[in-house]
């Protein structure tokens, strides 16, 4: 059973990671749970609305609860229990937290998800925001 004293981990319990998307493409939200820690539940978020709730697995039980949004978009990658989005659009835009409970504690990590159009990179010429090494596709 999970101790309830939170851990820090990466950047959890402190600023939102920020993550960069092109329209269409995929983004990874990353965990980066400790490897002496056994994974429990993360519980999805963003914005406001549960996104989706994920135990241990091969592959991990997943349970999906925004179904209208995000129905054969996500995947969570097996060894890490990551979030991915795939076919990015712009109303993916916003903030998503991940509530996660392993056998050491809980951890909540907050993460900002920009999505940009091709077209509107192009028209500035340059690349200018920041790219996160997770964006998994230009």
């Amino acid at each position: 059973m999970a101790q309830s004293q939170p851990q820090e981990w990466g950047l959890a319990m402190g600023r939102a990671m920020e993550l960069s998307g092109i329209l269409g493409g995929s983004v990874t939200f990353p965990l980066e749970i400790p490897a002496a820690e056994q994974f429990e539940i993360a519980a999805w978020t963003v914005n406001t609305n549960s996104l989706v709730t994920v135990t241990p697995g091969k592959p991990p039980n997943v349970v999906l609860i925004d179904k209208k949004n995000y129905h054969g978009r996500l995947r969570i990658l097996d060894e890490s229990y990551s979030l991915q989005i795939t076919h990015l659009r712009m109303e993916d835009t916003g903030q998503y937290r991940a509530d996660v409970n392993t056998d050491k504690g809980s951890v909540t990590k907050r993460f900002t998800l920009r999505v940009y159009s091709k077209s509107a990179l192009t028209q500035q010429g340059a690349l200018l925001y920041p790219m996160s090494p997770f964006c998994t596709s230009l």
